[in-house]
């Protein structure tokens, strides 16, 4: 009798055991598998380079067909906005005319490993923009460098 009552206690304790091991085992395959978006948005957030770009920035660039300031050309203003999330919203207006803004929105990526140039993705023109010490600007798509006249293409950031 002691046999048969230890015998179903040692059983039905390797049973329990296997169980709970199981439950374990898939609780934390459910977790790995979901993605927990409110920690990618705070490792975006704390990724000092990523954070360094965060923000709003505006500025008044040369107009499209123009590489500097021309005769006749009011520019082009920008209103750019960058998101954690390495999303953006561009707004571009003719300074020229009552045309209506154009509006990008979408991701943007990182062209070097520095993470100090970036491209603006669905921008068809002047959609690279360099991270400086004290400022930030577009630079030139065809180099990745700079115009000429850089201090025409910074871009201020709001506090």
């Amino acid at each position: 009798m002691k046999r048969t009552l230890l015998t179903s206690f040692v059983f039905a304790s390797i049973s329990l055991g296997c169980s709970q091991s199981n439950e374990a085992k898939n609780q934390s395959n459910t977790q790995a598998q979901t993605p927990d978006l409110h920690s990618n948005k705070q490792h975006f957030v704390n990724h000092p380079e990523l954070k360094a770009w965060v923000g709003h920035y505006s500025g008044v660039v040369p107009c499209a067909t123009c590489v500097t300031s021309c005769d006749g050309c009011l520019g082009t203003g920008i209103d750019l906005k960058i998101n954690a999330d390495q999303t953006f919203v561009l707004e571009q207006s003719n300074n020229n005319d009552n045309s209506p803004a154009k509006i990008y929105a979408g991701q943007f990526k990182f062209l070097d490993h520095d993470q100090l140039k970036i491209q603006l993705q669905g921008v068809p023109t002047r959609n690279m923009i360099m991270l400086g010490d004290e400022l930030t600007e577009i630079i030139d798509t065809k180099t990745q460098l700079p115009f000429d006249s850089y201090e025409e293409f910074q871009l201020a950031k709001k506090a």
